[in-house]
């Protein structure tokens, strides 16, 4: 009577505990970019005279997170854009395609792009210029859904840095793969050596 009662206390914890982030689905990803003008994660500026500006894209690496099912949330980051201008004049940037492509490895392996148009210039005094991303659509991988947000820059000085960021919405139900909290389980464990502890005292002295 008593080892059921154990039992029974047990999964009323373990159910409450896995209820409560049962709502979560885990979404493992990284991202990589391609400016299609240059074919690589940099960009030059059109200025061919003195120092030209440039802006770099850095990939994402890999992340684990776990946002609600069913709708999207963030923001996440996707990325990382560094703009660099040296120059002293304007530096204009021509109308490009960049390529975000992000690479998911759970809860299902897969990849897939969506492509952003780029547009702007830079000034050499700091709060000046702006080059914007503009991304209009979004990326499914396994259900999963990917809304990179549309980006603008503005230089802060020689070298200024900006994420790229953006929502995910799991597919209803995606699981939750991430480990149990040690605390939950080093309670788990205690509970169980207690109530075997009873046990053995209970049946030792009948």
């Amino acid at each position: 009577m008593f080892l059921r009662k154990i039992h029974t206390w047990a999964a009323i914890a373990l159910f409450c505990l896995i209820g409560g982030i049962s709502r979560a689905g885990t979404v493992q990803y990284k991202t990589s970019g391609i400016f299609a003008s240059s074919g690589t994660d940099t960009i030059g500026s059109d200025n061919n005279a003195g120092l030209a500006s440039t802006l770099k894209f850095i990939g994402q690496p890999l992340t684990l997170v776990n946002p609600p099912n069913g709708f999207p949330t963030g923001p996440f980051s996707f990325g990382t854009f560094q703009l660099t201008s040296p120059d002293l004049g304007i530096d204009e940037f021509s109308l490009s395609n960049f390529t975000l492509t992000v690479t998911q490895s759970i809860p299902t392996n897969g990849s897939d792009s969506v492509v952003g148009s780029l547009s702007g210039f830079v000034n050499s005094q700091p709060g000046t210029g702006a080059i914007v991303v503009t991304f209009t659509n979004s990326i499914t991988i396994g259900g999963v859904k990917y809304f990179p947000d549309t980006f603008t820059i503005v230089p802060s000085g020689a070298v200024t840095t900006r994420t790229l960021e953006g929502a995910i919405q799991p597919a209803p139900g995606t699981p939750t793969v991430t480990p149990l909290p040690t605390s939950a389980l080093a309670g788990m464990g205690l509970f169980g050596i207690m109530g075997f502890g009873k046990l053995r005292r209970k049946f030792g002295a009948a």
